[in-house]
């Protein structure tokens, strides 16, 4: 799905899709300006290949909160998740389920150079990388604390 440079005013609902790419990113949002919520949760699940990620989200604004329970993200040649400098005006769920499986020294989930107004909640996370680090969120700043709980733990150094 690409939504590369979208203005879109209200929520973007992908609760339950299926989403694939065997050459790269299943789901490409940089540039994406979201007035409100990203609902990527319920069974949403992205296949990706590649160093850009199963779900790219660089230097995406969004209004609301990105709501990812539930989610299953999967790159077996790259990161899972890819959102550099991505600006969340609340919350970033990655909880109750969410699972993301990337491969490499870059890491499972990338949170680089972002803003969360709200808290960044993974409790009940599962991020796996087996060769490198499961989360990296390297400069990302976020006015609450920070749910690093995950359950089981986070796999990688």
């Amino acid at each position: 799905m690409n939504l590369l440079g979208a203005d879109i005013g209200g929520n973007l609902v992908c609760d339950a899709a299926e989403l694939r790419n065997d050459s790269a990113s299943a789901l490409l949002a940089d540039g994406l300006q979201l007035g409100r919520d990203i609902f990527l949760r319920e069974g949403f699940s992205a296949t990706g290949a590649g160093e850009d990620g199963a779900v790219r989200l660089t230097g995406a604004h969004v209004g609301g909160s990105l709501c990812c329970d539930g989610a299953s993200l999967c790159n077996d040649s790259g990161p899972a998740l890819v959102a550099y400098g991505l600006q969340v005006g609340q919350s970033v769920f990655l909880r109750r389920g969410f699972t993301a499986t990337g491969a490499g020294e870059r890491g499972a989930v990338r949170l680089v150079s972002g803003h969360i107004g709200g808290s960044l909640d993974c409790t009940g996370a599962e991020l796996r990388n087996d060769c490198g680090p499961a989360l990296v969120a390297d400069s990302c700043r976020s006015i609450r604390m920070w749910s690093a709980t995950a359950s089981p733990p986070m796999a990688g150094s």
